[in-house]
């Protein structure tokens, strides 16, 4: 098993002291290796808390992590960076996730570096080998996002996180600000890259359809609770 989520909870205090909210009420969720599965859930229901505490941006109440055998909970620091190269997050809008200011190829080669995933003399032919596996031209590393259309960022934005060569991405609302001709493009870039990369995908979304064609697995997330569809 690559991911495994036992009990999961998360409360929050409410104002004034007056009780806690519980947004996840003991959610258990496990994922093999290679395999898609969608989190489906309106606006509320808790998806992008459980997406926090995935990537452990959020601490949860109660529950585990497990992922790959590994207590994520358990982590020290040195440790979650080195995790973190294994699991990458696509957002739902590339352009508030992509910085303004900066070419592509200055993004992708910041995380490249960072992550220590080349040497530096390799740099810019593994930036032009993302940008060709996500469907785009080498030149575009000398674009800004800005000079894309939405289907172009959210490919860029799937580069930058297939930059540190991860085994897991967590998908949240990934075409869900595109138009439908080009969502499609998009799933159908992912169905590849997953095949090519052997890649464990966590849908998080609220389109039944489109979990429906793209994934294994459907869970429906309803007050802080999933069930399967």
């Amino acid at each position: 098993m690559l991911l495994e989520i036992t009990g999961l909870k998360k409360e929050y205090p409410l104002p004034g002291g007056a009780g806690r909210r519980t947004v996840l009420a003991g959610v258990d969720l496990s994922l093999e290796r290679g395999e898609v599965v969608g989190v489906l859930g309106e606006s509320g229901s808790g998806k992008s808390t459980l997406a926090r505490m995935l990537l452990r941006l959020e601490a949860p109440t109660a529950g585990r992590l497990r992922y790959d055998g590994q207590d994520l909970l358990a982590l020290k620091p040195a440790q979650l960076l080195a995790w973190r190269k294994k699991v990458q997050i696509v957002l739902q809008n590339p352009f508030r996730s992509l910085p303004p200011r900066k070419r592509v190829g200055d993004i992708l080669r910041e995380v490249v570096r960072f992550h220590r995933v080349r040497p530096r003399e390799e740099e810019d032919a593994y930036i032009g080998e993302l940008l060709e596996q996500v469907g785009l031209p080498t030149g575009a590393a000398g674009r800004f996002p800005f000079q894309f259309s939405g289907g172009e960022r959210q490919r860029v934005a799937i580069a930058r996180s297939l930059a540190v060569e991860p085994e897991f991405l967590l998908l949240d609302e990934p075409t869900s600000n595109l138009d439908l001709s080009i969502q499609a493009q998009v799933i159908n870039l992912l169905a590849d890259l997953r095949r090519r990369r052997n890649l464990t995908y966590l849908l998080i979304t609220h389109d039944r359809p489109l979990a429906a064609y793209f994934c294994d697995r459907r869970l429906g997330l309803e007050e802080g609770r999933l069930s399967p569809m």
